[in-house]
């Protein structure tokens, strides 16, 4: 499993890794993640690969504070709302909502 959210650090390997393995691994990115067009290209060649392509969320929201880790610092709206806009980028790079 994967997870990116601003950083694409190592993706181009981990890429050439599997494919030279014939590994399948699920990749789960926020919507800052895919700003980066090279990290789209390979997500959506590891996506038409048989890869897994999910959201993460789409500005890595911190849902609770570090201190107190039983409190919320977001709505279930901001949440929701946020996790739709992760899956509407993912949709326009042509991974389809029912593969997420």
């Amino acid at each position: 499993m994967f997870t990116g959210d601003e950083f694409r650090d190592g993706l181009p390997h981990i890429a050439k890794t599997l494919n030279k393995y014939k590994v399948n691994c699920s990749f789960f990115v926020t919507g800052k993640f895919l700003e980066d067009k090279k990290a789209t290209k390979i997500l959506q060649k590891l996506y038409k690969q048989g890869h897994y392509v999910g959201p993460h969320s789409d500005q890595h929201l911190l849902y609770s504070p570090w201190e107190d880790r039983d409190s919320l610092l977001i709505s279930k709206e901001e949440f929701i709302h946020d996790l739709q806009e992760n899956v509407i980028k993912l949709e326009k790079l042509g991974i389809s909502p029912g593969d997420m």
